[in-house]
């Protein structure tokens, strides 16, 4: 996934471990969209930045991804 090279480095292995959580099928839709949404509030905090006007797309885009994935995965079933 090319959106790892726009988070900062100390929060590149937590972002990767959420990126590996999308074909877990014990992980519902709605919760490891939650888990993001405190991901990125985490990083924003963080790094002292608004949300939606640093990430807002950033976070759309991974959610468009992982719903595709998700409805790929139950497509498979």
């Amino acid at each position: 996934m090319n959106l790892q090279r726009l988070i900062p480095t100390e929060f590149q292995a937590e972002f990767a471990e959420l990126v590996s959580q999308v074909d877990d099928d014990s992980v519902s839709p709605t919760l490891y969209l939650a888990k993001v949404d405190k991901f990125f509030e985490r990083l924003c905090g963080a790094e002292g930045v608004d949300f939606e006007a640093v990430y807002g797309d950033l976070r759309v885009e991974l959610a468009g991804e992982i719903s595709a994935e998700m409805s790929n995965t139950n497509a498979n079933d």
